[in-house]
């Protein structure tokens, strides 16, 4: 019983890093959302131009979320919080490898679930 108790304790650096998750995807999800409304009150910005489907600059504004949630769930100690987050990451390297970010930039936004996998497997057994 005692190990159990020990492994469901988060440690500081994962609690550190599911907060700063949640800051930044919030700050994405606010960033995003003005890109949005600027692409729809004038048909481009630097981001999106007038060819751009609707549905980019949406998802740009949905996978925050979808980032918020699968750190609640890693919170509340979900395997499926990791998965989520990697979907989301996945997609996003997609929708950005088609725009042509340069690589760089694409491999630097696979570090988060990187970290998020070391800081996770220590405590793996605790997660359902």
């Amino acid at each position: 019983m005692t190990s159990t108790v020990e492994t469901r304790k988060r440690g500081i650096a994962l609690t550190i890093w599911l907060i700063l998750m949640v800051l930044f995807n919030l700050y994405a999800l606010y960033g995003n959302w003005d890109l949005r409304q600027d692409w729809i009150d004038h048909g481009r910005n630097y981001a999106f131009d007038r060819d751009t489907p609707e549905i980019i600059p949406l998802l740009y504004v949905v996978l925050p979320l979808v980032n918020v949630i699968s750190v609640a769930l890693v919170w509340f100690w979900k395997k499926a919080g990791l998965y989520l987050f990697a979907l989301s990451t996945g997609t996003v390297f997609i929708l950005n490898l088609s725009r042509g970010v340069p690589i760089v930039n694409l491999l630097l936004g696979l570090v988060g679930v990187g970290i998020l996998y070391v800081l996770m497997r220590p405590k793996w057994q605790g997660f359902s």
